[in-house]
């Protein structure tokens, strides 16, 4: 299989936004999809296109009053760090879970 152009996996990346756009706001998103392709390409100068996808994912998943691209653009690097803080959290209370888990259950020591 052939590699991808960056416009290729940018036209992706957006189709990706928009799709999750129409799930959390239940409308069309509106944007120049050429003009909004080179912000894609601008992210994916510096990035993967999976950290790029998987911060798109992130975005949709918080409480935001807009989700617009510029605004995405703007907020990518803190996006990320916000995204890898909340993973790290989310791993620090898993193992706080099991920790506890086995405590109650008499099998753990402290």
């Amino acid at each position: 299989m052939a590699k991808r152009s960056p416009k290729q996996m940018a036209n992706h990346l957006l189709s990706v936004y928009s799709d999750r756009y129409i799930e959390r706001l239940g409308e069309k998103p509106s944007f120049s999809r050429y003009a909004e392709q080179w912000g894609m390409v601008g992210l994916l100068e510096d990035y993967s296109e999976g950290e790029v996808y998987e911060v798109i994912e992130y975005y949709f998943t918080l409480n935001r009053s807009e989700y617009g691209l510029r605004s995405f653009y703007l907020k990518f690097h803190n996006l990320l760090a916000n995204k890898g803080e909340a993973e790290r959290r989310r791993a620090e209370r898993k193992k706080l879970l099991e920790k506890t888990k086995r405590i109650v259950e008499g099998n753990g020591k402290y």
